[in-house]
């Protein structure tokens, strides 16, 4: 996708099109023409940094936690059903994004209830 800034008497607007602004009519110019350089924020009016690609495979995600930790969740997940929830969710995915809502809530509860503390959590998500 391809945005374009134009400037008029009246201020900024942008435009989104799959080709750029090549003749602009009388009494405006453009400010500025370039693709990939973000996401449009609408309440900000700004483009943001896209968010980082944090897809593993499923192993990788197991080797960061180690068998340590990843026993702390399974005993958990033995009289605690949200954990047991967390550790079926976490079965049925082909990858792990750790950008996920789910995975992101399933991992502060574990937070929350003691089974893990907070920096062993950072270290998973790092």
């Amino acid at each position: 996708m391809i945005y374009n800034w134009i400037e008029t008497a009246t201020g900024k607007n942008i435009s989104q099109s799959s080709v750029p602004i090549t003749k602009v009519k009388d009494g405006f110019h453009v400010v500025e023409t370039a693709d990939n350089i973000g996401l449009w924020n609408e309440s900000t009016l700004q483009f943001e940094p896209y968010p980082e690609n944090k897809r593993i495979a499923k192993s990788s995600f197991y080797k960061k936690i180690g068998i340590a930790l990843f026993g702390k969740v399974v005993a958990a997940s033995k009289t605690d059903v949200e954990i047991e929830v967390l550790v079926e969710y976490i079965k049925g995915l082909d990858t792990i994004d750790l950008n996920d809502g789910e995975l992101l809530y399933g991992l502060n509860l574990l937070v929350t209830k003691g089974v893990w503390t907070q920096a062993e959590m950072d270290k998973v998500l790092l």
